[in-house]
């Protein structure tokens, strides 16, 4: 909720929808800090009740809706889900979470550290370890295998926070752009 817009990161997946006629809908969603709490993660779910009450309007098979997100957007999309799943509302066929900030206190050990404090002001650890979602999102993913829930999960090194979705593209972003691309082809498929 620092930067962005509801089109940021569209580029990065806008080539892969295509080559499996998928339809991408952003969501507009209103902004902290004016707005705080449950009210973005209620206007996530407000777009995800729109697209499945139109999907034959927009030519959508209801069983393929997936929800995704990048950085804080990653934490409204897992938000999302968990909202449909508990007001049984249209289930999601997979979420696409992107370097995402699931743990808004940030009050893990690793973000706590002191060694990790000096390593980031002396410049030791700038680029691809010092996301804030890292442990979270390995947590979280840990959660869901512990619970017998398949999940894809990519930690790239090298790669700073939302590094794939830079205009200028390099091989590490390409690799990581091409493994999206593959796992939505088969997600979908």
């Amino acid at each position: 909720m620092v930067m962005g817009t509801a089109c940021f990161g569209l580029a990065a997946v806008t080539a892969t929808v295509n080559d499996v006629d998928a339809v991408i809908s952003s969501v507009d969603y209103r902004l902290a800090p004016e707005n705080h709490g449950s009210v973005l993660v209620e206007d996530c779910y407000a777009a995800l009740l729109w697209v499945s009450g139109h999907s034959s309007k927009l030519g959508l098979d209801k069983k393929c809706l997936m929800v995704a997100g990048v950085s804080a957007g990653g934490g409204l999309a897992a938000g999302t889900a968990l909202l449909a799943r508990d007001r049984k509302g249209p289930a999601a066929c997979a979420q696409l979470l992107l370097c995402p900030m699931l743990n808004d206190r940030l009050n893990t050990q690793h973000c706590n550290s002191r060694a990790r404090a000096v390593s980031i002001q002396l410049g030791a650890d700038t680029l691809g370890r010092v996301s804030p979602g890292e442990k979270t999102g390995t947590d979280s993913v840990s959660s869901l295998w512990e619970s017998g829930i398949r999940a894809d999960f990519n930690i790239w090194g090298g790669g700073c926070h939302i590094f794939d979705l830079f205009e200028a593209p390099t091989a590490l972003g390409a690799m990581s752009s091409r493994t999206r691309g593959e796992w939505i082809n088969k997600t979908v498929s």
